[in-house]
């Protein structure tokens, strides 16, 4: 059964009764619900694990809180489902993992590279993680002159999106965390960790993701494409979070993937 213990945190457990072979934070995209995650926790509670699913300020159905959202409060909404899962996990006896998709991927990065950061997992898959965006992306700033509150149209369909546009306030608060990551040289992060994404991704710069990783010593990193999809068409190939927009098979292989690293 789902607990709903805020509207930043929902947990649910392993299916069938299964005792927990592990906790998993889960954390969706940049102006994406939280919901579009379900697909992947409901996969990984048929697997055995307990799902904690983030939903970050701003992406709660409430656009007037994106308008004024800063790294800050995203670090801070991680930080606290963390801690609640830390101190689930370490009850069970069970490890500690994170799955995260674009924007949560950096949250979660940047938290975790902070020095001094307690923030660690046994093991973590990045989706097209936005901690290396290509320079098209920082483009967007330019629409600061309309405002943090100005609202940016939205590439995701409406059964992805959070709000029907991004405000620029998002946005800022993704390109200094991207700012802080870089400065933090991925410190703390080499921990086993499996980096999915397609080739063609509209925001994620993987070659130079690659590139920061290996010049960074990250050993325990492995990266993956998916570059092959069942589906008549893609609208936009950043997005890889559903069978819906990857096709039954890619979906399915995608989450054998994921199941085998976090060893579920």
């Amino acid at each position: 059964m789902t607990s709903i213990l805020s509207k930043a945190l929902e947990v649910s457990p392993p299916t069938h009764g299964q005792t927990a072979q592990a906790v998993v934070v889960v954390i969706h995209g940049l102006n994406n619900k939280p919901e579009i995650m379900d697909p992947l926790a409901r996969e990984l509670n048929q697997n055995g694990a307990e799902v904690f699913r983030v939903g970050l300020t701003g992406h709660r159905g409430d656009f007037e809180a994106m308008k004024t959202v800063t790294p800050e409060q995203w670090l801070h909404d991680l930080s606290s489902a963390y801690q609640l899962a830390r101190q689930r996990a370490d009850e069970l006896g069970v490890p500690l993992n994170f799955i995260g998709y674009s924007l949560g991927a950096l949250v979660n990065s940047a938290l975790m590279s902070r020095f001094g950061s307690p923030v660690r997992y046994d093991r973590q898959v990045l989706l097209a993680p936005a901690i290396k965006v290509k320079f098209t992306s920082h483009l967007l700033k330019v629409l600061n002159i309309f405002g943090k509150g100005f609202r940016v149209p939205s590439l995701n369909d409406a059964a992805h999106r959070a709000n029907k546009g991004t405000a620029m306030a998002a946005y800022n608060a993704l390109f200094e965390l991207v700012s802080d990551f870089k400065q933090a040289n991925y410190r703390g992060m080499n921990i086993p960790t499996l980096v999915l994404g397609d080739p063609e991704d509209e925001l994620v710069d993987f070659a130079g993701l690659k590139a920061e990783a290996k010049l960074a010593g990250l050993n325990f990193w492995k990266f993956e494409s998916l570059d092959k999809r069942d589906v008549e068409k893609i609208q936009y190939h950043h997005l890889i979070t559903d069978p819906g927009v990857l096709g039954p098979e890619t979906w399915a292989n995608m989450m054998k993937k994921i199941t085998t690293h976090l060893e579920l």
